[in-house]
Order: C-alpha cells, then structure tokens, then sequence
C-alpha cells in the first residue's frame, strides 16, 4: 500500500475518518477544539498479499480488528508521533 494515497505506514501510527450526521454537528459546535474527526483507530501489521493493513479500531465496548482498506482514502488522516532519534525507527526507513 505504499502510494499516493498513503504514506509508509508503520505500526502504531494513528489513523482517524471523518465524521457523519450527529456526531458530525456535536464535534464541530459542542466540543472543544473543533475538528471533523470522530473515529480514531491504530495502525497494525502489514498484510502483503492482500496489499492492506489492519488496523485496531476504538469502539464503545472495547477495541475491534479491521481493515484499512474500509475506509475511503479521503476521509483518513494519518498521524505519526515524533520519537526524534529512536534507533529502532531508522532501520524501519
């Protein structure tokens, strides 16, 4: 999945989709700081042959299992935390 779409993902990066409807109008009028991200979830492994990546998903009773390719490219934003000079990440890139 490395394209245009999405950058070199790595595990633990965290992925959040746009919102729809109610949750929508609360996030944008009712909570503080605005923003049009509702769902969050955590990036997972790499699954080669179907070209995709799992990923961990918050829900109200716990965590569920997914896909990345569930969600359409344009309503994901890709956040990554910034661990400066982490041995481990430059063999990663």
């Amino acid at each position: 999945m490395l394209s245009e779409i999405y950058p070199r993902l790595f595990r633990a990066d965290i992925g959040a989709t746009r919102g729809k409807g109610p949750l929508l109008w609360f996030s944008k009028n009712l909570i503080e700081p605005k923003t049009d991200r509702v769902h969050f979830f955590l990036i997972g492994e790499y699954l080669p042959w179907d070209d995709d990546y799992v990923i961990l998903e918050a829900i109200g009773k716990g965590i569920a299992v997914g896909r990345l390719s569930f969600y359409k490219p344009e309503d994901v934003e890709i956040y990554r935390v910034n661990i400066g000079r982490d041995p481990k990440m430059k063999e990663l890139q």
